[in-house]
């Protein structure tokens, strides 16, 4: 059984609506038989080493919901301005901002 709330599908990716469902709605994947051992580990698509757990470690594009490690994620958008893996355009950084950080 699922001993933490899961919000993404590990299956699929997409985000699971709010009513209680075992079963995921976009790929139809039974979740009640997921435990956290089953998991996959999500890691980083530029550098693909795992992503930490910890909310300031890591950056989500909201467009795919992959999920980047703040630093490497920083130095790709100075560069392209795109997420790596759906190519949707975050928004422009203050450049200085971000620059006085490291």
């Amino acid at each position: 059984m699922v001993s933490t709330k899961l919000k993404f599908c590990p299956y699929c990716g997409k985000r699971i609506e709010k009513h209680n469902s075992n079963f995921c709605t976009y790929c139809g994947k039974n979740l009640k038989r997921i435990n956290n051992s089953s998991i996959k580990k999500v890691s980083c698509t530029i550098c693909h080493e795992p992503v930490g757990l910890k909310v300031k470690e890591k950056i989500k594009c909201s467009y795919c919901g992959s999920q980047y490690h703040r630093n490497c994620i920083t130095s790709w958008l100075l560069k392209y301005k795109t997420c790596p893996l759906c190519l949707n355009v975050f928004l422009t950084p203050k450049l200085n901002s971000i620059e006085n950080r490291y």
